[in-house]
């Protein structure tokens, strides 16, 4: 039963990196469509709010009340984590291949490590860190080539948004483990809070930047684009990505989670005509590698 129960979480996140994986060509096919990205980015958020909310309805409503600490903390954490995250990710498939995005974003567990030394005062051993030494190097692997020889323009915009991505995903784990080692902040109220105050941090962005008139003249193919990014892929790929880990360990799941890198490069270039650069997928095997070999790492010392 056990086994079954084990086998079951691993497929549950094997098939939330899939989905996962499906999200790079799908907001690129937006872009390509001319879609303001910033709309793509706030739809998202409020799929997943409506998600997150039904979910503490029926498991914890205690956690929607928050002090004023708690909101203040909360809006400056979905500033940093969830506007960067949704934001970041959509407007730099704009401006980069789906591939190097995918690249960028794939450092944020080494992030993730590094940081945790100074914000949950983790231990970070000389392995972890050479591992995070070599994230950087598969990163410029990915992109060095395409200044020299021409292979790809790469923007500086996109970059930065990408690695924008990277930060912000990096501050959920980080935060995350802090509130739960503190209790300052229940996981509840962090998950639901942060997107209440990234969709607001994004409607002000969405406001400023591009308005609201784009909305009325959205195609049936944008909308349904949006439609699947917002609730299967976002909503259903968390929910099965939850499922798992009450089986799966986080550090093994992270590493499950790595064939999400693979799936965006496949599906890319079947679907977009968007074949990786050579460059660009030894920079991801090089990121991949690390990343795996830091998760086994932290298993073991887990284990031990």
């Amino acid at each position: 039963m056990i086994v079954f129960g084990r086998f079951r979480g691993i497929l549950c996140v094997v098939a939330a990196s899939f989905i996962w994986g499906t999200m790079g060509p799908a907001g690129k096919a937006l872009a390509m469509l001319g879609t303001d990205m910033g709309t793509v980015a706030w739809s998202r958020a409020v799929f997943m709010l409506s998600g997150f909310g039904l979910w503490l309805i029926f498991r914890s409503p205690r956690d929607f009340r928050i002090s004023w600490r708690q909101g203040f903390f909360l809006a400056i954490f979905g500033l940093f984590g969830t506007y960067g995250m949704y934001a970041g990710f959509f407007r730099a498939l704009s401006h980069l291949s789906v591939a190097l995005n995918e690249v960028v974003i794939a450092t944020y567990p080494l992030m993730t490590a590094v940081a945790a030394v100074f914000i949950n005062r983790e231990a970070l051993s000389a392995r972890k860190l050479l591992l995070a030494f070599l994230s950087l190097a598969g990163i410029l692997i990915a992109v060095f080539p395409s200044f020299v020889d021409g292979v790809a323009a790469v923007s500086g915009i996109g970059l930065f948004w990408s690695f924008a991505t990277a930060v912000a995903m990096a501050s959920y784990s980080l935060f995350g483990r802090l509130s739960a080692q503190t209790g300052f902040v229940s996981q509840g109220t962090l998950l639901f809070y942060s997107q209440v105050f990234g969709l607001l941090w994004l409607s002000l962005d969405k406001t400023i930047a591009s308005g609201w008139g784009d909305l009325l003249a959205l195609s049936s193919r944008q909308i349904s684009l949006m439609v699947y990014l917002g609730l299967f892929a976002s909503v259903g790929g968390w929910t099965l990505y939850f499922f798992g880990l009450r089986t799966v360990r986080a550090s093994m799941a992270s590493i499950i989670g790595m064939n999400e890198v693979v799936t965006a490069m496949a599906i890319a270039a079947f679907w977009l005509g968007q074949a990786p650069a050579w460059n660009e997928i030894v920079g991801a095997g090089v990121i991949v590698g690390a990343v795996c070999a830091a998760s086994l790492e932290e298993t073991s010392e887990a284990t031990t």
